[in-house]
């Protein structure tokens, strides 16, 4: 929905001609990037930082899907609910700091407890025929 926002208001705003620029070859341009942002004290963890979270997410996803599909036995459906809870988690971790500055830490430590009893309650509301069908350990 935000992204389909940004897109109708960007598409309003007209951008000045661009003078013509020389042609670049694109891998010399991310070696010199790459080479600059690993030379920065500030930019090298958040390199590094981007470069975990894709893989890990990747992984999770390569990981996740097979396992819900096939041991779980999730639909489709369900597994996209599954990965939009951490969409969602991500935008209530996005927007934490500024309910922190706004009602304090209080507040934030409240509002992770209640995600954690809404957690808990999917998973004990969930399929719980696929769960006792899981080999034990």
């Amino acid at each position: 929905m935000l992204s389909a926002s940004a897109v109708f208001l960007l598409w309003r705003l007209s951008e000045p001609p661009r003078a013509p620029v020389p042609a670049r070859h694109a891998l010399l341009e991310i070696r010199d990037g790459a080479h600059f942002a690993w030379r920065h004290p500030l930019l090298r963890p958040v390199l590094l930082t981007g470069v975990a979270w894709n893989i890990s997410w990747f992984v999770l996803q390569a990981a996740c899907v097979p396992y819900a599909v096939r041991s779980l036995g999730l639909s489709t459906q369900a597994v996209g609910v599954t990965l939009g809870c951490y969409g969602a988690g991500m935008v209530g971790a996005a927007l934490g700091g500024v309910i922190g500055s706004l009602w304090g830490e209080p507040a934030c430590l409240w509002l992770a407890l209640a995600g954690f009893a809404v957690q808990a309650g999917f998973i004990l509301t969930s399929r719980m025929n696929a769960l006792r069908r899981l080999p034990a350990p």
